[in-house]
């Protein structure tokens, strides 16, 4: 059951780090807030132990959930809005959900992220749904090759297949490069396995970029609008690796300002919403669009005025927005994740490295490729910061090897 000592002011959907940090930047406001979690092991219900242990995939859980919160935010949009919809129908008083169940209805499909795209006139890679004949006789001839060769026509520069839905932290995207035996049986198994998903596929091109960037901005119930500094991502096998300011051309600015306004308004989108774009020759291309707060606006912890986890509680409860403004304009950051290396069961580091602020999230097993924490580094301007990321990540390795 849920531990209700004190009010609830609203609950989360997932009990992750994002939910973790929400419920922290809600505190700062004297707000308590409770979780619906799949693990009593649950980053947020292990440490603030306030929450429901359930599935989000089960009605009746989730009507039990519902009923004891007024207003419902979201650790990520991987939910299944039409059993939301069918809880709700067993309550006399349904909460309020934020962002509504139709915006995240909507951008929990990528297809439909690229539709958006395509009505606003804003820029982001060429694209055609994959037919389900063609991944059929894929699957039965257990051969790429007549797919591939049709990919490699239509886009010659490059391309990137993916999941329409569920895809994240690069699962459920392909990158094409060099044919061999290796990765033809990769693409094999990823068509396979989102055929037995039910999920739709997609071929993009490939662009060809200076760098990428994340854009983030929250929006409130009465329609304002705060965004953070614009920050350039470092990214590997689709994993953020680390995130960083840049000197971007005002230009630039402007552009980023003027496509996140654009999308919160078309979807009259209430909370942090985040877009990830290539920046290719002072263009930018629309990657995806997340909506939630967001692994790149980590920095926002220790580094603005008010963080994203603190706005888009504010935005959600129909607070002012907090300002988005750097606390340290004459000093550089770098945000670091903390990725698994092996497989082990761990505890909390024994001591935080002396050089930054380690953001920790109690997971209690370590994997490949997971994200356990992240760091947050001042950087002196003039100091090389790969320096710093290189100091994290020996530090980091360090700990991994100890265990």
């Amino acid at each position: 059951m849920i531990n209700q000592r004190s009010r609830v002011d609203f609950g989360i959907l997932g009990a992750g780090q994002l939910s973790l940090m929400l419920l922290e930047g809600a505190m700062t406001l004297g707000l308590k807030g409770s979780v619906l979690a799949e693990s009593q092991d649950d980053p947020a219900l292990l440490t603030l132990s306030r929450g429901l242990v359930g599935r989000t995939r089960s009605v009746d859980d989730l009507s039990l959930f519902l009923s004891q919160v007024p207003t419902v935010l979201f650790e990520n949009e991987f939910v299944d809005v039409s059993l939301i919809r069918q809880a709700c129908r067993n309550l006399a008083v349904p909460p309020n959900f934020f962002p509504s169940l139709n915006a995240i209805e909507i951008l929990q499909n990528k297809l439909n992220q690229k539709k958006i795209l395509s009505h606003l006139k804003v820029l982001s890679s060429r694209y055609r749904v994959i037919k389900k004949t063609e991944i059929i006789e894929a699957i039965e001839n257990k051969s790429v090759a007549r797919l591939t060769k049709q990919f490699e026509r239509e886009f010659p520069n490059g391309y990137v297949i993916k999941w329409a839905t569920l895809g994240y932290d690069g699962k459920g995207t392909w990158i094409s490069g060099s044919r061999n035996r290796v990765r033809d049986l990769e693409l094999l198994s990823f068509v396979e396995n989102a055929d037995k998903k039910k999920v739709d596929c997609f071929v993009e091109e490939k662009i060809n970029f200076d760098c990428e960037i994340a854009v983030i901005a929250v929006r409130g119930v009465k329609g304002q609008v705060a965004i953070y500094p614009v920050v350039q991502t470092q990214q590997r096998d689709g994993i953020c690796r680390e995130v960083s300011p840049m000197a971007f051309p005002a230009p630039l600015l402007r552009q980023a300002k003027a496509i996140i306004e654009a999308i919160l308004l078309e979807l009259q989108y209430v909370g942090v919403l985040a877009v990830e774009c290539f920046v290719s020759r002072d263009q930018i291309y629309v990657n995806e669009l997340a909506p939630r707060v967001h692994n790149s606006g980590h920095f926002t912890q220790d580094f603005t005025l008010c963080s994203q986890f603190e706005n888009h509680v504010r935005a959600c409860l129909g607070f002012e927005l907090g300002d988005t403004s750097l606390t340290h304009s004459q000093l550089d950051f770098v945000m670091v994740n903390l990725l698994g290396e092996k497989v082990a069961t761990i505890a909390a580091p024994l001591a935080p490295p002396p050089f930054g602020r380690l953001h920790w999230y109690s997971k209690t097993e370590l994997r490949v490729g997971r994200k356990m924490g992240h760091v947050n580094v001042l950087v002196p301007r003039g100091q090389v910061k790969s320096e710093v990321v290189a100091r994290t990540q020996r530090w980091w390795d360090n700990y991994c090897e100890s265990l």
